[in-house]
């Protein structure tokens, strides 16, 4: 299996994945329970960067690896950049909190300097929409006319 490479705008790290099971619905806690081990197989390398301007982590970033026997959730919040690189074949398992909407997806470039992120290939498997992927000045801008059209001015619900 190729790997791949996917940088999108949205989170950072968070508890382990049973803690969110009280949070299922009831019918698929069942469900939930039967996939624990199997919730990340194979490894991956995650890189997050803030790009929330009134974040106390602005613009820093970190790379996390998660691995089959570990498992983990990640969370990520609106305005932090995320990317994955799967080191081996994988099953990732993606949740969000809301239905997906493109109005609000905005893709980096992988090999964006001012991401900060130090990936473990130079030549990934990249999808259609990265290898269009936006520069981190004009996916920055496309970030804050998207936080200020969906939320009110940069800032505002910073506790979101």
């Amino acid at each position: 299996m190729p790997n791949y490479l996917v940088i999108s705008a949205d989170g950072h790290a968070g508890p382990p994945a049973d803690v969110y099971r009280d949070y299922l619905d009831p019918e698929f806690r069942a469900a939930f329970d039967a996939h624990q081990e199997q919730l990340a197989a194979g490894r991956m390398v995650m890189g997050l960067h803030d790009m929330r301007p009134w974040s106390p982590t602005h613009e820093r970033s970190c790379m996390v690896e998660l691995a089959e026997g570990r498992p983990q959730a990640v969370v990520t919040p609106p305005g932090v950049a995320h990317g994955f690189f799967f080191l081996t074949p994988a099953m990732h398992v993606y949740g969000v909190s809301h239905y997906w909407d493109k109005a609000d997806e905005i893709a980096f470039r992988w090999d964006c300097v001012d991401l900060g992120l130090a990936w473990p290939t130079a030549a990934p498997l990249l999808s259609e929409r990265d290898q269009a992927a936006l520069d981190y000045a004009a996916g920055t801008e496309r970030f804050l006319r998207t936080w200020e059209a969906m939320h009110g001015a940069v800032g505002a619900g910073a506790a979101s």
